[in-house]
């Protein structure tokens, strides 16, 4: 049976289809955005359906699927459908790739790290439940799981991917989908219902393995967008004017979604990897990104509130009063809620949540430094420093898993250097080069990201950046062209 056909894409989908219909049931009553999400899913899911592709389908549906809701709302588990599809699909690949004889992903060089990681995660996650007991370790293992689904989804990519496959139609996949997430995100910010004078972040379909309430996590949009946003500006200037003209209206899209999810990092990444871009020689993009600038920028001046959030950043790096304040503090004591109404000390919300992340940097080196091996486990940040996490993706790793598991996450992360530096001394052609500057824009800004927070624990950015680390080495590897 060859891969690809529509005896195995039509179970996934129509497993897709039951899974979202339960979920929406469940939750879509308070939540008309998850309505929204339902219609968009399975529009997808028809198109995926005539396309006879499991790959696009995956890449497409991924950011879109919403979850059930397991346990007390303070804390509840959220279950998404790809926690289970992605193994499904994984063993299905797998199986076809072995009987066929042709097995890619042991010469990617980017599993092993990966497997690495899991071991290392399972062993600090092990210690701290002997310490601390089995239960307080669920959010720990959920987010061991996630990472093993990350591992499952690129080495069913890796095998998916061939070069009779298109890499061009998986982008275009990909940043429908992302057309779709940022559409969401703006019905939710005019269906919001929030009290006077409190900040409205809005979060689409990007979710989070433990959440308070059936909502995106704000931040995990912003970074999301801002990859889809970079890979789309990079591509302008090598696809055709009618899909040039559907990536414009994208990319304006996506700047209202980054403005309306107020996160400072995801805004200073995207200006920084166009920047990048620029220096790369992809001017020809500015003459499509400067009007969707000014009409972003023209319509955040009616939103309240939103220049003085990203004005913020002034008095976090300036005010050693308000850093000094966060460094002596008990975080346990912080109440969020009163600080957002009242600020403190003549801050508002926005500049106390900058500064908080000196508080959290702090702790996490000090934790990281107390248990510097194994760590203290995933997820485990709470118990010990009072913050749920160290406010730096790298600090994260350190503080979670210890040295022994940060060596492996460079490791990876310098398998995926190296093979950027080799593409730099191929020749390619206009599109593989496009897609190549894209790439190292959207390493650029995920670093940025990553050093004031840890969203990229999502499952959901995970798999779009494997997403695009798989076609990077095909295209570098294996010389996979860029249209098949």
């Amino acid at each position: 049976m060859k891969v690809g056909t529509t005896a195995f894409p039509g179970p996934l989908i129509g497993g897709f289809l039951l899974l979202q219909g339960f979920a929406i049931t469940l939750v879509a009553m308070g939540h008309p955005t998850l309505v929204m999400t339902m219609v968009g899913a399975v529009l997808v899911l028809v198109l995926a359906t005539a396309s006879s592709d499991v790959g696009p389908a995956m890449i497409a549906l991924v950011p879109l699927t919403q979850p059930f809701l397991l346990g007390s709302r303070g804390d509840a588990l959220a279950l998404y459908p790809e926690y289970v599809v992605i193994p499904a699909v994984f063993v299905w690949i797998a199986f076809s790739s072995i009987r066929s004889g042709r097995v890619a992903f042991r010469r990617s060089g980017l599993v092993l790290p990966g497997l690495v990681f899991l071991v290392v995660a399972a062993a600090s996650l092990a210690g701290a439940a002997l310490d601390r007991g089995m239960a307080s370790t669920s959010a720990g293992l959920a987010t061991l799981y996630v990472h093993l689904l990350a591992l499952l989804f690129f080495v069913t990519l890796i095998e998916w991917l061939r070069p009779e496959r298109s890499l061009y139609r998986v982008f275009v996949w990909m940043f429908s989908a992302s057309v779709v997430v940022s559409l969401l995100g703006l019905v939710e910010y005019m269906i919001a219902d929030a009290p006077t004078g409190r900040l409205v972040r809005i979060g689409s379909t990007l979710g989070v393995v433990f959440s308070s309430e059936n909502r995106g996590n704000p931040n995990a949009l912003a970074a999301y967008v801002t990859i889809m946003s970079l890979m789309a500006l990079s591509m302008m200037g090598s696809v055709r004017a009618r899909v040039r003209v559907w990536l414009a209206s994208g990319i304006l899209l996506h700047i209202l979604a980054l403005l309306l999810t107020r996160s400072r990092s995801g805004l200073v990444a995207l200006l920084v990897g166009v920047l990048w871009l620029v220096l790369r020689g992809r001017r020809q993009m500015l003459w499509w990104l400067l009007p969707a600038a000014v009409v972003g920028i023209t319509v955040a001046a009616q939103i309240p509130r939103m220049f003085e959030r990203y004005a913020s950043i002034l008095a976090v790096v300036s005010s050693q009063d308000l850093i000094r304040f966060f460094l002596t503090i008990d975080p346990k004591s912080i109440d969020w809620k009163y600080l957002g109404y009242f600020g403190a000390g003549g801050f508002d919300i926005d500049a106390l949540a900058g500064a908080n992340r000196f508080a959290a940097w702090v702790l996490g080196i000090r934790t990281f430094l107390e248990h510097p091996f194994l760590g203290i486990g995933l997820q485990m940040n709470l118990a010990y420093t009072g913050f749920s996490t160290s406010e730096n993706y790298f600090l994260d790793i350190a503080v979670m898993t210890g040295i022994l598991g940060l060596l492996p996450v460079v490791w990876w992360g310098a398998r995926v250097w190296r093979t950027m530096r080799l593409a730099g001394r191929l020749e390619m052609g206009k599109d593989e080069r496009a897609f190549i500057h894209g790439f190292e824009a959207v390493m650029i800004a995920v670093a940025i990201i990553g050093l004031t927070g840890s969203i990229l624990f999502s499952l959901k950015i995970m798999l779009t950046l494997l997403t695009l680390v798989a076609m990077l080495w095909y295209v570098v590897h294996r010389r996979m062209p860029w249209r098949a």
